[in-house]
């Protein structure tokens, strides 16, 4: 590479006094002659093989970051539009027994938007879900019969069923919370 005859004279006109033009000259002789000694001693092909081999892992690092950053907002997206069809059955839920609670009865109107806003129940959650949906339903038309019957005999059923449908809030978030939960990914 260098050769030692250069790096003793190099060495030895460092230390010649500013005042002569003998640094100037070392400084010349390093880059004529040493410098381009150095770069002729490297095989560039190597060199260029090798950042070439570095280039392609960089790029397939990056792209695999790239590829794992998609996947994931790709199954937030996912589960994003799945929680806001969940939601909507939820909504719904809650609404029925919001206006039980409100208005002590249910009618049929309540009850058809009830199942409009159910619907999709059975694609989006468990059978559990389903089971309660269905049995909130049927209290519901239970109610809604027993009320517009009104017979005096019937007041301990729509009691009855009054007490349940206006005790399932907390009972509704309970079983709809591990479905709806974004607290955990």
């Amino acid at each position: 590479m260098f050769g030692a005859s250069a790096c003793i004279f190099w060495l030895s006109s460092c230390f010649v006094p500013s005042d002569t033009k003998a640094p100037k000259l070392a400084l010349t002789t390093i880059f004529t002659t040493l410098i381009p000694a150095w770069i002729h001693s490297i095989a560039w092909p190597k060199v260029g093989t090798f950042f070439q081999a570095l280039l392609t892992i960089l790029i397939a690092v990056i792209a695999l970051l790239i590829q794992r950053q998609q996947a994931e907002t790709n199954r937030l997206q996912r589960r994003f539009a799945v929680f806001e069809r969940r939601m909507r059955v939820f909504d719904a839920t809650t609404i029925l027994i919001g206006e039980v609670f409100r208005d002590g009865a249910v009618n049929l109107e309540q009850l058809f938007a009830f199942l409009r806003g159910i619907r999709e129940s059975e694609l989006l959650f468990g059978a559990e879900i389903k089971a309660y949906l269905d049995e909130i339903y049927k209290k519901g038309n239970k109610l809604r019969a027993l009320q517009a019957v009104n017979l005096a005999a019937n007041a301990e059923q729509i009691t009855e069923l009054l007490d349940w449908l206006c005790t399932q809030r907390p009972v509704v978030v309970q079983k709809f919370l591990p479905y709806m939960d974004f607290r955990e990914p």
